[in-house]
């Protein structure tokens, strides 16, 4: 649900972690720790990685993890010493812990829009992006990500995007590369640009189309959240969760948008607008509208204030 302690209307989560929470689950395998062998990690800067990969002729992998983050550590205990991921890394790979609260971990958290722990990069020699594993996951689905790292061409997703990138736009195209690529934990913002572009109107009846609109940029004139706030009742029996990530970009982009034009007027226009749908979506009957124009309000002063 929205909430204001959480939420900062000038920086939203990572859309694309958002989702992935939605239509991903995350099976965390098991390994035998009692390996000797398992993942070699440097302990030297990115830049020191950097110079090493160039010399040696290899990419970069980087676990980026955070020191309360339990998934994290089970990476390090009962994953990374696996044998058979440790002589496939060690063998392609310049292989580097990194905190993503610190240093040069937060600063590929920023650089690459990461927004989850643990997070697994592969870098070219030169620090560009080949490919991410979001979340927890066994040695052996590593490995093979890992692989297509290495060579991108065997990716099941490749085809795709080729035929996108060569200017294909069929729409049921368009959805299904852009599910894919979520669960692939790849960014498929391009595609849902695209998508929008050539199919403004949604049909938010497909659920590949609620996907579409929870990953769009928020727009006040944007005709798809009316229809949406018309629609709740029907939509939310098809994915609630969604339908819940939809109203909170609708309820935060009200506050944005208004924030933006200082237009605090703007709240209450909207908010008239989604109240009824807010408690048809949430069942939260303890709610009054004036406890949610209270919210936003205070999220606007708060901000302008801020900002002076």
């Amino acid at each position: 649900m929205f909430n204001p302690k959480e939420t900062k209307p000038m920086k939203r989560m990572n859309k694309l972690s958002l989702l992935t929470a939605i239509i991903v689950m995350v099976f965390i395998g098991t390994t035998n720790a009692g390996n000797e062998k398992g993942i070699k990690f440097h302990h030297m800067s990115l830049e020191q990685a950097m110079a090493k990969a160039k010399k040696e002729n290899k990419n970069i992998f980087i676990d980026i993890y955070a020191t309360w983050c339990g998934p994290c550590k089970h990476l390090t205990k009962n994953v990374f010493p696996d044998k058979e991921l440790g002589e496939f890394m060690n063998e392609n790979f310049i292989c580097l812990k990194l905190d993503g609260e610190k240093a040069d971990g937060e600063s590929l958290m920023y650089k690459h829009n990461l927004g989850a722990y643990p997070t697994m990069l592969f870098l070219s020699p030169e620090g560009e992006q080949l490919h991410k594993i979001e979340g927890a996951t066994s040695a052996e689905v590593i490995q093979s990500e890992a692989g297509y790292a290495l060579d991108p061409t065997t990716h099941p997703l490749y085809e795709g995007k080729q035929k996108f990138k060569n200017g294909e736009r069929d729409r049921e195209f368009l959805g299904d590369l852009i599910i894919e690529m979520a669960q692939a934990d790849q960014d498929p913002q391009e595609v849902v640009d695209a998508f929008v572009q050539e199919y403004p109107k949604l049909n938010l009846e497909e659920e590949k189309e609620l996907v579409v609109l929870a990953l769009a940029g928020f727009s006040i004139e944007n005709g798809n959240y009316k229809n949406f706030i018309t629609k709740i009742n029907t939509l939310k029996a098809t994915n609630e969760r969604l339908c819940g990530i939809i109203m909170d970009n609708f309820l935060e982009g009200i506050a944005t948008f208004a924030i933006e034009n200082k237009d605090k007027s703007a709240i209450t226009k909207y908010v008239n607008l989604s109240y009824n749908s807010y408690k048809a979506l949430y069942k939260d009957e303890s709610l009054e509208k004036s406890d949610l124009l209270q919210i936003l309000n205070g999220m606007y002063d708060d901000t302008t204030e801020e900002m002076e």
